[in-house]
C-alpha cells in the first residue's frame, strides 16, 4: 500500500470520525449517554466531592465495588477536575481511538512491515470502535492502554529488555483497572513468555516472568485490598466474583434458564457458545444511539461487509501462524477476550465485546489477506 494512499485514508478515517461526532453533538446530544454512563459519572464525582470511588445514594455514601475505578478516574481528571465539557470528552476518546490505531501499527510493524498499515486501518475504520469513541463508556480508554500494552511486549519479545517488560505490566495494569475483562491476563502473558523464552536462557527468564506478575498482581493488590478493608471480600471487583459469574456467566446458564427440558447440557452450551461467538464475531456495531434512521440503515449496509472481510482475514490468519511467536500471542489474547467475553456474559454480548481484541485480530486479519492475496496473486505488495 503507498504511502500517499494510506495517509489519505487516515485522513478519511478521521474525517468520518469528527463528522459523527459533530452530527452527534448537533441532533442527538444524548447519544453519549447509555446505562452505564451515570455510574461512571457519579463515580467520578464521588472522587471530586468526597475524595472516594463511591457514590452517594439515599443520602449515605456507598462505596463502588462492582466495577474499577480506571474510567472514573479519567472523568474525574478531565471533566472534574480541568473542567472539560463532556463534549470535550467524547473528542478526547476520538484521540484515544487513533492513538489506539497508532499503537497497533507499531505493534504489527515489529512484527512484519507488510502488516502495519492494514492493521491500523482495520482499528481506524472499525465501525464499533469508532461509534464506541463517541459514548460515555470505557471501551476507547481500554483499548488504548491494552494497544499500547501489546506494542510493548512485541517490544520485549523482539529485545528482551526487562524495562520493555516493566512498561508491558503497567499498561495491563492500567487497562484491568478500566475493565477487568483483563485481570487473569497477566497470568497467560507470564505462561506464554516463560515457555517462548526460558528455552534459551532458563534463569534469566523464569526472573523476568517472576518481575512480570510481581508487578502486574502487586498493582491489582491494591485495589483488593481496598476492597477488602471495605467489604471483607479480597476481590478486585465484584464482576470477577464466583457468584456474579454463577448468576450471569455461561457455566451457570444452563441452570438459570430451567434446565431447558428435552435439551441436555452438552447441547445446550454446543448452541449457546456457537451463538455467542457468532454474535461476538459478525455484529459490525450499531448507529441506532444517534436518532438517525438513514444513519443506521447505512451503518448496516456498510458495517456488514465490513466485518466479514475483517473476520475472513482473521480465520485466514489463525490458520497461517505455524511456529511464529508473535502471531502466536496476537492469537492467545485474541483467544483470551473471545473465550472471557462468552463466559462471563453470554446474554449481554454486542459489538462492544470485541473491542478488546481486536488490537490482535487487526493484525492476524492483515495477516491472513497477505496470505490470501499471496495464494492468488503470487505475491501482495502492502
Amino acid at each position: 500500500m503507498k504511502n500517499k494512499i494510506f495517509i489519505i485514508l487516515i485522513a478519511i478515517a478521521i474525517l468520518l470520525k469528527l463528522s459523527l461526532f459533530i452530527f452527534a453533538e448537533l441532533h442527538a446530544p444524548q447519544a453519549k449517554f447509555l446505562i452505564d454512563t451515570k455510574w461512571y459519572l457519579d463515580s467520578a464525582e464521588g472522587l471530586a466531592d468526597y475524595g472516594a470511588f463511591a457514590r452517594l445514594e439515599n443520602s449515605e455514601l456507598q462505596y463502588e465495588f462492582y466495577r474499577t475505578p480506571g474510567y472514573p478516574f479519567f472523568l474525574y481528571l478531565f471533566h472534574f477536575l480541568f473542567k472539560v465539557p463532556l463534549a470535550g470528552i467524547i473528542f478526547l476518546q476520538i484521540i484515544l481511538s487513533v492513538a489506539g490505531a497508532y499503537f497497533v501499527y507499531r505493534t504489527a510493524a515489529l512484527i512484519d512491515p507488510r502488516l502495519s498499515k492494514l492493521s491500523a486501518l482495520i482499528i481506524l475504520f472499525d465501525p464499533a470502535i469508532t461509534i464506541h469513541s463517541l459514548l460515555l463508556l470505557s471501551e476507547t480508554l481500554f483499548l488504548f492502554f491494552i494497544s499500547l500494552g501489546a506494542w510493548l511486549f512485541i517490544k520485549y519479545l523482539k529485545e528482551n529488555q526487562l524495562s520493555a517488560l516493566l512498561w508491558t505490566a503497567l499498561a495491563l495494569v492500567a487497562a484491568t483497572y478500566v475493565k477487568p475483562i483483563s485481570y487473569y491476563l497477566g497470568f497467560f502473558l507470564a505462561l506464554f513468555m516463560f515457555v517462548k523464552l526460558s528455552r534459551t536462557n532458563l534463569k534469566k527468564f523464569l526472573g523476568h516472568t517472576l518481575f512480570f506478575l510481581l508487578i502486574v498482581y502487586v498493582c491489582l493488590g491494591i485495589w483488593q485490598y481496598r476492597n477488602y478493608t471495605h467489604f471483607k471480600r479480597p476481590l478486585f471487583c465484584s464482576a470477577n466474583s464466583p457468584s456474579d459469574v454463577k448468576s450471569y456467566g455461561l457455566a451457570g446458564k444452563y441452570a438459570r434458564e430451567g434446565n431447558i427440558q428435552g435439551t441436555l447440557p452438552l447441547h445446550y452450551y454446543s448452541q449457546e457458545t456457537a451463538r455467542c461467538l457468532l454474535e461476538l464475531l459478525t455484529n459490525p456495531g450499531s448507529f441506532k444511539y444517534f436518532n438517525s434512521d438513514p444513519l443506521k440503515k447505512l451503518g448496516k449496509v456498510i458495517g456488514y461487509p465490513w466485518i466479514i472481510l475483517v473476520m475472513i482475514g482473521f480465520v485466514a490468519g489463525l490458520t497461517k501462524i505455524k511456529r511464529e511467536t508473535a502471531l502466536q500471542f496476537l492469537a492467545l489474547i485474541a483467544f483470551y477476550f473471545i473465550t472471557t467475553s462468552i463466559l462471563a456474559a453470554p446474554e449481554d454480548i454486542d459489538s462492544r465485546f470485541r473491542i478488546p481484541m481486536m488490537p490482535f485480530a487487526a493484525g492476524l486479519s492483515a495477516y491472513g489477506w497477505i496470505k490470501i492475496l499471496q495464494n492468488n496473486k503470487g505475491q501482495a505488495n502492502f
